[in-house]
């Protein structure tokens, strides 16, 4: 693994720079397991003595986050935070998919923590004794147009809550090419989508965890039972999407491609890359499968 990118641009340069600088070389960094996030943290290593990784799940214990994470540790040398996002418990108190039994258990049994990003960034400095200390985040302006709009604004940075985005400038490519470069694996997720499944599940996110990932999607239905609605509905939806496509395919005098054959995903989930730019896995050099860390004895099974 490289120590750190080959490219730079002259702003994301000169913004850790000031960084470094403010926060005495030392930064909290907020790892969402994604390509931009692994560009971040590659660039973070260029001018910060110390970086303190942490990651937020929305959906807490899951198998195929927690194989990423110790591959990262392991690549990167330091420990990553585990740390529940705040939404999570929202979601839950809110009754968010929930049955009345199963949401009403919830309510009356149990005192939720109500905490945000920003909760959580005061909770961290107090905890390192670091009231100085910036926070890094790997979000880049041509991920997807809003936030092109609020990171070039701001130029990559949030002086009110001191928080940063070591990579805001960068082009896809040059997210591409610096993964590429590193040696790194992405997490298994892109081998079903073009990013990692972070956040509170959506129905994409949904239905690759019921095809790909069954042991963290009854986790998921253990926390939020109705979320099978959802997904079942999604799925009743693409079949109409299917049938009426290939209705109109037959109508040409063509052959439609089995819907088992065909993942539809929505558009949202490509942040605008093009077909050559995310062909396949050998644009980044692989994703990870299977990983088990070096300490995890191999069962004989």
């Amino acid at each position: 693994m490289v120590d750190f990118p080959s490219f730079n641009t002259p702003e994301a340069d000169a913004l850790c720079k000031e960084i470094a600088k403010k926060s005495n070389g030392v930064t909290f960094f907020g790892f969402s397991r994604g390509k931009d996030s692994l560009c971040s943290w590659l660039q973070l290593r260029r001018y910060f003595k110390r970086i303190i990784p942490f990651h937020c799940s929305a959906i807490p214990y899951s198998n195929y986050m927690e194989q990423a994470l110790c591959y990262y540790e392991e690549m990167f040398g330091t420990h990553i935070l585990r740390i529940v996002d705040g939404g999570f418990y929202q979601n839950l108190y809110g009754l968010m998919y929930q049955t009345l039994e199963s949401g009403m258990d919830f309510v009356t049994k149990y005192q939720y923590p109500k905490y945000n990003k920003l909760d959580l960034l005061d909770a961290l400095r107090i905890t390192y004794n670091l009231p100085r200390a910036w926070c890094a985040f790997g979000i880049n302006a041509s991920d997807s147009i809003d936030r092109r709009i609020y990171v070039n604004q701001y130029k990559g940075r949030m002086d009110n809550n001191k928080t940063f985005y070591p990579c805001w400038n960068w082009k896809r490519k040059e997210i591409f090419d610096t993964v590429k470069e590193s040696g790194l694996l992405l997490t298994s997720e892109y081998k079903y989508m073009k990013s990692s499944m972070e956040g509170f599940p959506c129905a994409t996110t949904n239905k690759i965890l019921r095809k790909h990932y069954p042991e963290d999607y009854e986790r998921l239905l253990s926390y939020f039972p109705l979320m099978e609605a959802k997904t079942v509905r999604e799925e009743f939806l693409d079949r109409e999407a299917y049938q009426r496509k290939a209705a109109q395919i037959a109508a040409n005098g063509g052959v439609a491609a089995s819907q088992d054959d065909v993942e539809i995903l929505p558009s949202t989930e490509y942040h605008g890359e093009t077909e050559d730019e995310m062909d396949d896995d050998d644009s980044f050099g692989g994703t990870m499968d299977g990983f088990i860390p070096k300490e995890t004895p191999l069962s004989d099974e």
